[in-house]
């Protein structure tokens, strides 16, 4: 990853960023979360190596079925492309307030549980 005292991956990483939102506005989806986790750096066998996390972090996802929709129609993928991507869109996501919205709470409990909407994934 970038160090954040050297300038030129201050830079880098600030053109990366670019780079994902000029593609993401360009093809109409958009990613947007907030989370809050804490780390036990007693507990460091957890998670293989990593302080275990605990907290929870919420993302909403717009425009992704239009988009998918879209690429079907241009050909660039099959139905059964399309479909795989739902599903595992439907593994972790649920159906938002507003037209094509997916919203996801992710969940890290301390005893190392990990959930996706309520349901247990690890």
């Amino acid at each position: 990853m970038f160090s954040s005292t050297s300038a030129f991956a201050d830079i880098a990483a600030e053109d990366v960023w670019d780079s994902y939102r000029a593609f993401a506005d360009a093809v109409g989806i958009k990613l947007t979360g907030t989370g809050d986790f804490a780390f036990n750096n007693g507990d460091l066998e957890s998670f293989g190596g990593f302080p275990a996390p605990s907290g929870e972090a919420n993302f909403q996802l717009s425009g992704a079925n239009t988009l998918i929709g879209k690429l079907i129609e241009m050909g660039l993928i099959t139905e059964s492309d399309a479909m795989g991507a739902r599903m595992m869109m439907g593994m972790f996501a649920v159906p938002g307030e507003d037209e094509d919205t997916l919203t996801s709470k992710i969940e890290i409990a301390e005893d190392g549980q990990i959930l996706a909407n309520g349901q247990r994934i690890k």
